[in-house]
């Protein structure tokens, strides 16, 4: 997942590929908050003193580093995926022994809701990749060889952490 940091009329955002920006206001020599939400971002420096990565830190999770790239992105088409197919993903999936992802079905949409924390829509990036219009995450389902789901796997910067499905 790429992110897009830039200037507009002076002021700093952060745009992601599915189109949301987020201004980020400065609270300390390179460290920023998001305007909108509890999270922050920390820029880091190379040797040469130039910008070469971010640290990202959204509230009560673990700190996510975004290296610097000269790529640029395109916006992600939504990919309707059927019902019967959304049904599959429905469960629990277990990120940590303290951290269990629920996701459910609500129609012909996907959600997906940790403890504490709100329900956040998946959309449809093929018939097993969703992504998060909110934040910068992706989520795959994966098969096990009978082709039943039996895990997740969720991208956030650069780590990939995979959950068991558990219910």
């Amino acid at each position: 997942i790429l992110m897009n940091i830039y200037l507009d009329d002076g002021k700093m955002y952060s745009e992601f590929p599915d189109g949301n920006k987020f201004q980020l206001k400065p609270y300390d020599k390179g460290k920023y908050f998001y305007h909108d939400f509890f999270s922050t971002l920390e820029f880091k420096t190379s040797a040469d003193n130039k910008i070469s990565s971010a640290d990202a830190v959204a509230r009560f999770e673990k700190s996510t580093t975004w290296k610097r790239t000269d790529k640029s992105f395109t916006s992600r088409a939504e990919v309707a995926v059927s019902e019967t197919v959304l049904e599959q993903y429905v469960g629990a999936y277990q990120v940590s022994p303290s951290f269990l992802l629920t996701i459910v079905k609500e129609g012909n949409k996907l959600f997906a809701h940790g403890p504490g924390q709100p329900k956040q829509e998946l959309f449809g990036e093929s018939q097993t990749k969703f992504y998060l219009k909110t934040m910068p995450i992706q989520v795959e389902f994966r098969r096990n060889s009978n082709g039943h789901v039996e895990k997740l796997a969720i991208y956030q910067g650069d780590e990939i952490t995979e959950a068991m499905k558990v219910k």
